[in-house]
């Protein structure tokens, strides 16, 4: 069962590409969102598509889910479903979860207070629900499965860490040049939820165009607005005086983002919480640098691969920033990069996640709820 268009469905086509090359495999996809649908029919991967876009509302797909999905597996003979972030009721045959909402095992150390409406509260416990029951969970990095064990610590020898990647062609492109121009563009891929912290970035933004001058210091943002909205981060771009200085490039496909990454002077990444790192990935093979937060999941993906700074420090991303001028460290990180990326692609981890999806599919029932 797949999801909106964006990072998750970004890892969702590499997977099916990876795995439509197995010989045992019958790949079936239900999806609600028309885009998504679309998405997955331009893969041209001949894996069978059942539009669900009848049920797009969140009350009808919940009840839907909930009392006939069952139903629809057992007509498609499906062996083993594979969901994101939470566990179905009413299912007959196991269940694969691919965990990758940090939000779902929230916990205070973490800093950040989320608000928990209804439907949170019902997603965390069907995520939560996931760790007692299914037959295996999969997470997108080491960091949010240690936030799950948290939660469920008895029920670790069925999780597992695959982590999110880039298909072989993606990380096999060239390499970008020096910048050739005096314009320095920041590309920042995120939403406007708080947790981003564009605030930092566009911060950064007055500091560097005040600092250097030289340059034509430019910010980026793409990617949709998700459950909040820009107007605080523009406010204060207007307040700084370098509202004329951002560009808002709206949801980007793989390849527009592709040539954005390419363009950029680096990819600044200003996130104080994430499950993972696939967007440095991403901008590590091409050859783009990257300034990202020092947080437990860009840690994991990076290594020694990017500069990071302290979440909040609009300071210090402009200094790290600054100092990708110096031709040697620039060149060392975009090599550094290239050799990362070359670990995050699926022809090396998708084998691992279906051998997980192969083993639960032995398995004849559900776990008993506790």
């Amino acid at each position: 069962m797949t999801t909106r268009p964006g990072g998750a469905l970004t890892v969702l086509a590499g997977l099916l590409r990876a795995w439509r090359r197995a010989d045992d495999v019958e790949l079936m996809v239900l999806a609600s969102v028309p885009q998504t649908i679309q998405t997955l029919h331009d893969l041209q991967l001949d894996i069978h598509v059942e539009s669900n876009a009848a049920r797009r509302g969140p009350i009808s797909r919940a009840v839907w889910q909930r009392f006939f999905t069952g139903f629809w597996l057992r007509d498609h003979h499906v062996d083993v479903l594979i969901n994101n972030n939470h566990y179905l009721s009413g299912v007959s045959c196991p269940q694969v979860v691919h965990h990758h909402n940090l939000w779902r095992f929230m916990t205070p150390e973490l800093g950040i207070a989320a608000g928990r409406g209804w439907r949170d509260r019902l997603r965390d416990r069907a995520a939560r629900r996931a760790l007692h029951r299914a037959a295996a969970n999969v997470f997108v990095s080491q960091f949010l499965r240690t936030q799950a064990e948290q939660f469920v610590p008895d029920s670790s020898s069925r999780y597992h860490v695959v982590p999110n990647c880039l298909d072989d062609v993606r990380v096999g492109a060239p390499v970008s040049s020096a910048p050739t121009s005096d314009t320095r563009t920041l590309l920042a891929v995120q939403s406007a939820n708080p947790h981003k912290d564009n605030l930092t970035l566009v911060c950064a933004l007055a500091q560097l165009r005040g600092a250097a001058p030289m340059f034509d210091w430019r910010l980026e943002f793409a990617g949709s607005a998700g459950r909040a909205d820009w107007a605080p981060v523009r406010q204060l771009a207007e307040q700084l005086g370098v509202a004329a200085h951002i560009d808002w490039l709206g949801f980007l496909d793989r390849h527009q983002l592709n040539a954005r990454l390419r363009a950029a002077f680096c990819l600044v990444a200003s996130s104080r919480l994430e499950s993972s790192g696939l967007t440095l990935i991403e901008a590590m093979a091409v050859g783009c640098p990257v300034v990202a937060t020092r947080i437990g999941a860009f840690e994991e993906y990076a290594g020694d691969a990017a500069l990071l700074f302290s979440p909040g420090h609009a300071e210090e991303l402009a200094a790290a920033v600054k100092r990708l001028e110096e031709p040697e460290l620039r060149e060392r990180l975009i090599g550094l990069g290239r050799q990362r990326a070359q670990r995050y692609r699926w022809s090396e981890w998708s084998p691992k996640f279906l051998e997980i999806v192969r083993h639960a599919a032995t398995l004849k029932s559900p776990r008993s709820e506790r």
